[in-house]
């Protein structure tokens, strides 16, 4: 089991790590400020062994919740009814890794993990409540031990990828103790008993919800490492490689930007009309064209996003930003006004260090993998070109969802398909449609949602489209 926020934490207090080699000034700084990122990477989160290097690091970890939820079912002990009761477990951890040579290394990881179930416990059926006898479900104990060699040709400078998902992991774990703490204060603050309980009920799932999110997020990042790949993610985007936004020479026909260009889209219960408006922004230099998208759901206006972006010389649309509005309409209010809920997902190049990414290639080959956007734990989407020259028929899985007259009136096997996702949203994605000349007309979600285009104002084809 691998924890590295509470691992990092008795690093401190445990003492150094012991090592054969000789250390510099680095030894002045706390174990976990180090720049431990020499050496071959081990199994252990954001740890890498060096030749001659040996590392010990004990772990020791205890839980306690009072109101535990959980299902002896699953278990094979009992009913398939929700059981709340008293838990504790605890854990313990050594890891040794030894550094053979500059490619080779030893590791060595023994866990013992003691975790009783509870003795008494309220059963809850249908609304309904009562005491159970006395469960006795015994006490697990487990222990393992795991001998694994890490070899590897990765050497620094080449798995920034697989670094940054480790430490945006522990950022990730911060975060959640950051919120339980602040909602045990909130719970604290509660004076009914009865309400109390159930406050700290719902922080005790919401911190573990979100501590599986962080751990789903992880997995995610490091997949698409391996797409993406291991360098960093610095790009140039120098102002002397881009265009006029408003007048570029070298348009891209799969994302035109023009002045004026209005489009609609339905799916659902939601309307979603964007359109360029005649409006600039100065963006790290570079100037940028404002894409106004607004969406309703029921007629009640849900999103507002101004995107900001700029055409370069090669042909290829980058995207430096967007402001974003969430919002929200609540029954009873007079006058019944949108009401901003969040505005998270904004970003802009240069700020706090984010940086643009790549909204449409001017020249897409199958296969390429890029960043949209990178603001890192908040913004951080990519794109993968699954087809250059798609027409309806000719690719089954393609196909899929995909509205067949709508298909047929504006692919001739000349369509971009692309697979859109989140690396915050584990598992999910989308497949998006762009024609040329008239750009996306197409989005199917993952969850089966399916948005598609219904007008435009700058193009014949978009003549009675074919309605969801």
């Amino acid at each position: 089991m691998k924890r590295a926020v509470g691992r990092g934490a008795l690093l401190v207090l445990l003492g150094m790590p012991c090592a054969v080699t000789a250390r510099g000034e680095e030894d002045d700084l706390p174990v976990d400020l180090r720049a431990r990122g020499t050496g071959i990477p081990a199994s252990q989160t954001g740890i890498y062994i060096r030749k001659g290097e040996l590392l010990v690091y004990p772990f020791f970890e205890y839980n306690f919740d009072h109101n535990r939820e959980y299902q002896p079912e699953q278990f094979g002990v009992g009913p398939d009814v929700d059981f709340r009761g008293k838990y504790r477990s605890s854990e313990f951890d050594l890891f040794v890794g030894y550094g053979v040579t500059d490619w080779l290394a030893l590791e060595l990881e023994a866990s013992s993990i003691n975790s009783p179930f509870p003795t008494t416990a309220t059963i809850s059926r249908k609304g309904a409540e009562m005491r159970s006898a006395r469960m006795r479900t015994g006490k697990g104990l487990a222990a393992a031990v795991a001998m694994a060699f890490a070899l590897t040709g990765v050497s620094r400078g080449e798995n920034f990828c697989s670094r940054t998902a480790s430490a945006l992991f522990d950022a990730c774990k911060a975060g959640v103790i950051d919120d339980a703490l602040v909602q045990k204060a909130i719970c604290l603050n509660v004076s009914d008993a009865t309400d109390r309980n159930a406050c700290s009920a719902e922080a005790t799932d919401a911190r573990d919800e979100a501590n599986q999110l962080c751990r789903d997020q992880r997995a995610w990042r490091l997949a698409a490492c391996k797409s993406v790949g291991e360098g960093r993610y610095d790009p140039d985007f120098a102002p002397a490689l881009f265009d006029d936004p408003r007048n570029p020479t070298n348009p891209n026909r799969y994302f035109p930007l023009q002045v004026g260009h209005r489009w609609e889209f339905r799916g659902g219960n939601e309307v979603d009309v964007v359109e360029v408006v005649n409006e600039t922004k100065l963006i790290a230099g570079v100037n940028c064209i404002v894409v106004r998208d607004l969406v309703s759901r029921d007629g009640d206006l849900a999103e507002a996003t101004d995107d900001w972006y700029a055409p370069a010389k090669n042909g290829n649309t980058w995207y430096f930003g967007e402001e974003v509005k969430d919002l929200e309409t609540f029954a009873g209010d007079d006058p019944r006004r949108p009401e901003l809920v969040s505005i998270d997902g904004s970003f802009k190049a240069g700020r706090s260090r984010d940086k643009p990414g790549i909204i449409s290639l001017a020249s897409p080959t199958k296969g390429a993998v890029y960043f949209e956007e990178f603001s890192l734990g908040n913004a951080e989407d990519v794109t993968e070109i699954l087809s250059v020259n798609y027409g309806f028929g000719g690719n089954s899985d393609l196909d899929q969802s995909v509205p067949q007259q709508l298909a047929e009136r504006l692919c001739s096997h000349d369509c971009v398909v692309t697979k859109n996702f989140s690396l915050l949203e584990p598992d999910l994605f989308a497949r998006k449609y762009s024609a040329p000349g008239i750009g996306v007309f197409l989005e199917i979600e993952s969850t089966g949602e399916v948005i598609q285009l219904v007008d435009c104002n700058f193009d014949s084809r978009c003549v009675n489209l074919p309605q969801p």
